[in-house]
């Protein structure tokens, strides 16, 4: 939700969150290559808690 706003933003805080979005963003960036599923699907687990 945050990166579809088109905003920069910096998890300064909860270490957790940070890893959660820098694990979102490697999957991302994988769908979009070749190097990826080679779907185009990013398969997001369910939301946990932080």
């Amino acid at each position: 939700m945050l990166a579809g706003l088109n905003f920069p933003f910096v998890v300064e805080e909860p270490d957790e969150l940070r890893d959660l979005l820098s694990s979102l963003a490697e999957r991302l960036a994988a769908a979009t290559t070749d190097s990826g599923t080679g779907t185009g699907t990013v398969h997001v687990g369910p939301a946990t808690s932080i």
